[in-house]
């Protein structure tokens, strides 16, 4: 039961909905640094230190919500694009998507993280390791 105020069972709810809150404002800052980055180059240098930065923004929006992923070592990282995994294939590594979607049919072998964009998991699909999802939706 939810109360308006007071100390009743409400009061966490409230907590709850405030940190969901904050979580989603924090994403959604990020999600229009990284997609500003990617939509104007040449304000922020070459295409190259572009990507870097995005990378390096990226990796600390997951270290905030206390991911492991690390986008260094990824196997797969896209900045800007979607990324697909048929249901006969198989990722060794983690897969990293800024600015994207992911569609994963198949298997990953590692961690999967997206930011800024949506996951999409079908029946067939097998993630060995943690899906995060940072400004987008998993469905």
């Amino acid at each position: 039961m939810l109360t308006p105020s007071g100390n009743g069972p409400g009061k966490r709810g409230s907590l709850l909905a405030g940190f969901a809150c904050l979580s989603f404002a924090l994403a959604l800052v990020l999600t229009l640094t990284v997609t500003a980055a990617l939509a104007a180059p040449a304000q922020f240098g070459t295409v190259d230190e572009d990507k870097e930065q995005s990378r390096a923004d990226a990796q600390k929006a997951l270290q905030e919500v206390g991911s492991s992923v690390n986008i260094t070592n990824a196997q797969v990282v896209r900045i800007g694009s979607s990324y697909a995994i048929d249901q006969d294939e198989v990722v060794n590594g983690d897969v990293v998507i800024i600015g994207g979607a992911l569609t994963v049919e198949g298997k990953i072998n590692g961690d999967a993280a997206v930011i800024g964009g949506s996951m999409y998991l079908a029946s067939t699909s097998v993630i060995s390791g943690d899906a995060v999802v940072i400004g987008g939706i998993l469905q």
